[in-house]
């Protein structure tokens, strides 16, 4: 589970904000590439501490997760 893209303070029109949020992209993107059998949940513009700013998403996802596992 990743946010992308970022969350952004009042910085998000900011030339760093663009750069850090395509490499956020792109590592979530090699990560998938890298790891067919993964499932890469993109939760955008949650928080460092996704659990606690996308809570209800990150339990969904991995209630969903668990429910597959044999």
């Amino acid at each position: 589970i990743i946010a992308a893209p970022p969350a952004c303070n009042p910085d998000c029109d900011k030339p760093h904000a663009a750069a850090m949020a395509a490499a956020v992209k792109a590592q979530a993107d090699a990560f998938e590439a890298g790891n067919p059998m993964a499932h890469v949940v993109r939760l955008a513009y949650a928080g460092h501490a996704i659990f606690r700013s996308n809570e209800a998403d990150v339990l969904r996802e991995m209630n969903a997760f668990l429910a597959g596992l044999p």
